[in-house]
């Protein structure tokens, strides 16, 4: 169960990473999404479900479920009028199991990730300086504590991070192109170019690299698969490939993605409208 739940929480900041919250002012979405449920397998069986709901093209609810289809838990997200992510709330069945808090200054940058988990008796505050030279410093205190440095190209998009290890990404444009670790070639990344994620208005499949959305996974590494502003169906790295196959409605709108590893399927997502 643990475990499950772990990697469900990790899920969380990918999904709502997905849920375009950096834009500016208060926004109204026309998203015609209203829930995805993705199957997890691992040698040919399914090891977990999870089911997202949305509303007005946000995140508001991750569920997810252990094989046999009983609850195990979900993630209750709030955001503020302006469209940011508030808070998330995780639960192990009814039980609150961690929560994480955002803050944010007048220009809706983030400044603060507040989170507690009284079941792991973790608690840690991540504190967020946006510089003059197009830098954030990222200090957490607390349990795990560190520091990173994260660098913004003249689009707002995060290019490179510093801190332990230095992850750098180069860009086409706005979509991210190549992802590589202490100077050394990792991934090369290839998108599907006929399709339009704006369609579905949420970015899910599709992100950015915006500041707030890194700075929530605190780190460059953990949005990669969400991270483009077109949909991924390649990520190419030694030793391994990571392949997203895509269904399309009529309408351009995504109806099922697969995503093989190694030609080996891992997971299944459905998407409802």
């Amino acid at each position: 169960m643990k475990k499950l739940l772990l990697s469900c929480l990790g899920a969380v900041f990918l999904l709502a990473s997905c849920s375009d919250d950096d834009t500016s002012g208060t926004t109204a979405s026309s998203s015609p999404l209203v829930s995805t449920t993705q199957q997890i397998f691992e040698n040919g069986e399914v090891v977990e479900t999870y089911t997202s709901q949305y509303s007005n093209g946000k995140l508001t609810k991750l569920q997810w479920m252990s094989p046999d289809n009983d609850h195990s838990g979900h993630t209750d997200l709030v955001y503020t009028s302006n469209g940011l992510l508030a808070s998330t709330t995780n639960y192990n069945g009814t039980v609150v199991y961690s929560k994480s808090t955002y803050e944010y200054d007048s220009q809706q940058r983030m400044t603060k990730d507040i989170y507690i988990s009284d079941v792991e008796d973790i608690a840690y505050n991540t504190n967020f300086t946006h510089n003059a030279n197009n830098t954030i410093t990222a200090v957490r205190t607390g349990f795990f504590e560190s520091s990173k440095t994260f660098y913004m190209n003249s689009d707002g998009n995060v290019y490179k991070e510093e801190g332990g290890q230095t992850i750098e990404i180069t860009y086409n444009g706005t979509t991210a192109a190549t992802l590589s670790i202490n100077g050394v070639p990792r991934t090369n990344y290839e998108y599907d170019a006929e399709h339009n994620p704006a369609l579905i208005n949420i970015n899910i499949g599709a992100g950015s690299f915006k500041a707030n959305n890194v700075l929530r996974a605190y780190g460059i590494y953990d949005s990669v698969e969400a991270a483009a502003n077109k949909y991924i169906i390649k990520e190419i790295t030694a030793g391994y490939i990571w392949r997203y196959v895509y269904t399309f409605n009529s309408s351009g709108l995504p109806t099922k993605k697969k995503s093989y590893y190694n030609d080996e399927l891992r997971s299944e997502m459905l998407y409802n409208y």
